[in-house]
């Protein structure tokens, strides 16, 4: 009986060991998971800032983009409207077609016309999608015609005519990026509802945002 006594309380303390070593150890644990969790708190945090420095960094990385290529594109003007009249055009018929249109169509001097350089001229090629989707590709209006001018003022002068040209289903813009120009496409309905209306319409640049303005109010949409 003894001995069974002995044996009980030998399993007895055994287990007793036991539960203390486990209980350490669970005590172990969680404060590793606790180290755990405020590292992955402070890695969140961490990960967090560089994302919000990436997208810092490449909006303004965009911006300069933007920037830099509105001023290369300072001197230039997009012509719209102008039929091509061959499959393959050189760079001289284009300009003589230009400047053909330029003084007859908008009754432009031509002593004026003679004066005005062109230090380059290119027509742009059709929007792919626009020629997948019409079958009839003859239909489609012609590319525009990007020129790119010596002087400010010869640009300016230009782009007067733009009125004038849209009579004859043509126009005169600035040359601008590609996102400047989504911005612009989006503000045109609202642009002509606004000059149908009587309002001064008038178009800045504001950074890399193109912006439209009505009596000197900025329209957002």
């Amino acid at each position: 009986m003894r001995d069974v006594h002995q044996l009980l309380l030998s399993v007895c303390n055994r287990l007793d060991a036991i539960e203390g070593d486990l209980v350490c150890k669970i005590v172990d644990v969680e404060k590793s998971l606790e180290v755990a969790h405020s590292k992955i708190e402070n890695l969140e945090c961490t990960v967090s800032k560089l994302q919000t420095r990436i997208q810092t960094v490449e909006r303004s990385y965009n911006e300069q983009r933007q920037l830099d290529e509105l001023r290369s594109k300072e001197y230039n003007i997009l012509v719209h409207g102008i039929t091509q009249n061959s499959t393959i055009e050189t760079t001289d018929q284009i300009e003589r077609t230009v400047r053909t249109f330029i003084v007859e169509k908008l009754r432009f001097s031509q002593d004026r016309m003679d004066e005005i350089q062109f230090c380059n001229i290119y027509r742009l090629p059709r929007r792919t999608s626009a020629i997948q989707s019409t079958p009839d590709v003859s239909s489609l209006r012609s590319g525009p015609i990007v020129i790119k001018l010596a002087r400010i003022t010869d640009k300016m002068t230009l782009l007067k005519l733009a009125q004038n040209a849209r009579q004859h289903n043509a126009n005169m813009t600035r040359h601008l990026p590609l996102s400047m120009q989504k911005q612009r496409a989006s503000l045109l309905k609202s642009a002509s509802s606004l000059y149908k209306a009587g309002r001064k319409i008038q178009w800045k640049t504001e950074g890399s945002n193109y912006c439209l303005y009505a009596d000197g109010e900025r329209v957002l949409t």
